[in-house]
C-alpha cells in the first residue's frame, strides 16, 4: 500500500488551514520538490546540521509504560544518526548544496541561521560568504552554556556558533522582538524614580543631560547567549542528545520571523525548531531522513490541544514488523483494536516486556484517500500519559487503515 502523505487537524483555530509539514525524507533529495513548492515562501530557514564530528549518535528513548512513567532501567540507546564524512570536503560539498537550495526557498527578505560547532565553524563560515554573500553576513551568536566535562589541556568548549545570513544585504531582523523587560534592580550609580504615569525608571545625568531607562523597556540581547544546555532529567528532554532548549529557538525564531510566517528546519531532528514555530505562531516545514525524528516530534507536537499538520513519506514504511488488528462494525460506527506486537530484535536490544504492545509508541486509525492517510483517531506515550490506547471507535465510511510506530522507529500503514 503506497502512503504519501498523513493528515492530521486537532481543532486549529489560529491558521485556518495546514500551518505544519514534516517531510520523511533526505533533505538533498527532497530540496526539489521544496523548492518547487515554497520557493520564495519562507521566511527562516535555521538548521542544526550534522558538525562533522565523526561520530555515531544514539538516543536514549524511554520503551514502554514503564519507561515514559520514568523507569531508567526501561530506556535504550537507538541509533539517531550518523556523523561520519568520508572527508572534509564531502562535507562541505554536502552542505553547500543545502545551502544553494536554501537561498531559493527564502523570501526576499529571509534570514537562514546555521548552527555548527567548533569542528566546522570556520570552514561553514567561509561556505555561507560563498553562497550568500559577505554583504549579507548579519550575526554571530555564541551560544555559551555549562555542561559535564573538562581537559587539564585545553579550556573547555562550552559554546557553539550560530551564523545569520540574510537572503540579500539589506535584510533586517529585529533583536528587540526576543528581548526582555529591564529588571527592577538598580543599574550602576543610577537613581530609580517613578513617573506621573506611575512608570518605574532609573536615571543619570551626564553632561547636564538626564538619560532615562525604564524598567518596562524591551532590553535586546547581544550576541552572547547563556542559556542552559539541557540536563538528563530537563521536563523539554526527548532522548535525543544534541537536542536544542526551546529558549534558544525562540529566541531566533521571534528575532527573525514575524507571527504568521514560514519558518523551516532541515534537519529536524527532535522537533525543537518546529514546536517553537508552532508556540509562536509560525508555521513550519520540518525535514528529517531519520523515522525516530518523525516519532519524536509528533510526540511533543500531538501533546498540544489544538495543531494541523501534514506529514510526507517520500518511500514505503518499512514492513520489519508484524501486527494483530481486530475489527468489530455496528450499523455506523466501527470499532478498531490493536492486539498484539511483534517489534524487531526485541531479545537483543530493548528492555523486557511480556506485553509486545509495550513497544509502540503511536497508534492511529483512518481512512485512505487516494495516496493520503486522515488520521480520524490517534493515541501517543508521553511522560504525562505513558498508557498506550489500544481501542478506537470511528464512523463508518471510507478504506480504513492504521498507522503504528514502534519505539525503534519501524512504521507501517495497515489496510483493514
Amino acid at each position: 500500500m503506497l502512503i504519501k502523505s498523513e493528515k492530521i487537524n486537532i481543532n486549529n483555530s489560529f491558521f485556518g488551514s495546514l500551518p505544519g509539514e514534516f517531510y520523511l525524507a533526505d533533505t538533498l533529495e527532497i530540496m526539489p520538490e521544496l523548492i518547487e513548492k515554497h520557493a520564495g515562501k519562507v521566511k527562516l530557514v535555521y538548521f542544526d546540521p550534522p558538525f562533522m564530528t565523526g561520530r555515531e549518535f544514539d538516543a536514549n528513548m524511554p520503551v514502554g509504560e514503564k519507561g515514559f512513567a520514568g523507569n531508567r532501567q526501561y530506556f535504550a540507546k537507538i541509533p539517531s544518526y550518523s556523523d561520519q564524512w568520508e572527508s572534509r570536503e564531502a562535507y562541505l560539498e554536502f552542505l553547500g548544496k543545502v545551502l544553494e537550495g536554501t537561498k531559493e526557498l527564502l523570501t526576499d527578505d529571509g534570514v537562514v541561521c546555521v548552527h555548527v560547532d567548533r569542528h566546522a565553524s570556520a570552514y561553514v563560515r567561509i561556505l555561507l560568504d560563498k553562497v550568500f554573500g559577505e554583504n549579507c553576513f548579519i550575526n554571530e551568536i555564541i551560544w555559551h552554556y555549562h555542561s559535564g566535562g573538562s581537559s587539564k589541556h585545553s579550556f573547555p568548549a562550552k559554546h557553539d556558533n550560530i551564523y545569520i545570513y540574510g537572503k540579500k544585504s539589506n535584510v533586517k531582523i529585529n533583536p528587540a522582538a526576543a528581548g526582555k523587560a529591564r529588571t527592577d534592580k538598580k543599574q550602576n550609580h543610577m537613581k530609580k524614580n517613578v513617573d506621573v504615569d506611575g512608570r518605574v525608571y532609573f536615571s543619570i545625568k551626564s553632561n547636564g543631560k538626564e538619560y532615562k531607562y525604564y524598567e518596562d523597556d524591551i532590553v535586546s540581547f547581544d550576541d552572547v547567549w547563556d542559556i542552559p544546555h539541557l540536563q538528563q532529567k530537563h521536563p523539554e528532554r526527548t532522548g535525543f542528545g544534541t537536542q536544542k532548549p526551546l529558549e534558544l529557538l525562540d529566541r531566533i525564531i521571534k528575532s527573525c520571523s514575524r507571527e504568521g510566517d514560514i519558518v523551516c528546519d532541515l534537519f529536524a531532528g527532535s522537533g525543537t525548531t518546529l514546536i517553537s514555530a508552532f508556540n509562536n505562531n509560525r508555521r513550519f516545514i520540518g525535514v528529517d531522513k531519520a523515522a525516530l525524528s518523525l516519532l519524536t516530534f509528533r510526540r511533543r507536537l500531538t501533546a498540544k490541544s489544538t495543531f494541523d499538520v501534514e506529514i510526507f513519506h517520500t518511500s514505503k514504511p518499512n514492513d520489519m514488523a508484524g501486527i494483530s488488528i481486530q475489527k468489530a462494525e455496528s450499523e455506523n460506527h466501527v470499532t478498531i483494536s490493536f492486539e498484539a506486537y511483534r517489534a524487531l530484535d526485541v531479545e537483543s536490544t530493548l528492555p523486557k516486556y511480556s506485553d509486545g504492545l509495550q513497544y509502540l509508541n503511536y497508534v492511529s486509525v483512518g481512512r485512505i484517500e487516494g495516496e493520503t492517510f486522515i488520521t480520524e483517531a490517534y493515541s501517543v506515550r508521553t511522560p504525562g500519559k505513558p498508557a498506550l490506547k489500544c481501542d478506537f471507535t470511528v464512523e463508518k465510511g471510507g478504506k480504513k487503515a492504521v498507522y503504528f510506530c514502534d519505539c525503534l522507529g519501524n512504521h507501517r500503514f495497515v489496510e483493514i
